[in-house]
C-alpha cells in the first residue's frame, strides 16, 4: 500500500478533516481512490464527508446530493467542522 511507496505510513489521527465528492464512474481518477482514502480515514478515526456521485464521472460539478449542490455539502461540512453559527 501506501507505506510501501512512502517509507512510512502518510495518514494518522493527526490528519485534518476530509471531504470528499467522487464520480462513481470517474474515468480518469479511479473510485477506488476515493474508496481507499475513506478507509484510512475511517480506520483512523479522523472526520470524513463522503459523498459518492452515482452514475457520474470524472468533473461533475453540477452533481446533486439530496438535493444539495456539492457547494451547499462542503459549506455544511465546514460549518459542522469547524463548529461555526450561520445566521
Amino acid at each position: 500500500g501506501l507505506e510501501q511507496i512512502f517509507g512510512h505510513q502518510r495518514f494518522d489521527r493527526k490528519d485534518p478533516s476530509l471531504f470528499i465528492a467522487h464520480g462513481t464512474l470517474d474515468d480518469r481518477v479511479p473510485y477506488s481512490s476515493a474508496e481507499d482514502l475513506k478507509s484510512i480515514y475511517v480506520a483512523n478515526g479522523v472526520s470524513l464527508g463522503y459523498y459518492p456521485l452515482k452514475e457520474k464521472g470524472h468533473g461533475a460539478w453540477k452533481a446533486m446530493v439530496d438535493n444539495k449542490t456539492l457547494e451547499e455539502l462542503a459549506f455544511d461540512y465546514i460549518v459542522k467542522q469547524q463548529h461555526l453559527v450561520v445566521e
